[in-house]
């Protein structure tokens, strides 16, 4: 169990946190998609199509036509 656990733990990436977010509630937010991971895995797999499709939605938005969609390296104009 400890290391499900731990492989969990380490494979969740949550958003990052805001400036003014303290380190007590940045841990129990982590703890708590950890808890939903191991319980209902496939919520978290819709989490992640959902911030998935959200990204590409971002994409479309703010990049100008010229720029590739699968270019991640393009900043460097």
């Amino acid at each position: 169990m400890a290391t499900i656990l731990l492989c969990i733990w380490v494979t969740v990436h949550p958003n990052i946190p805001g400036p003014d977010d303290k380190w007590t509630k940045v841990i129990s937010q982590h703890v708590w998609i950890v808890l939903i991971a191991l319980v209902v895995l496939e919520l978290i797999i819709l989490w992640v199509i959902q911030q998935w499709l959200n990204t590409h939605k971002l994409m479309r938005k703010y990049w100008s036509a010229h720029v590739p969609p699968t270019s991640l390296g393009y900043f460097t104009d």
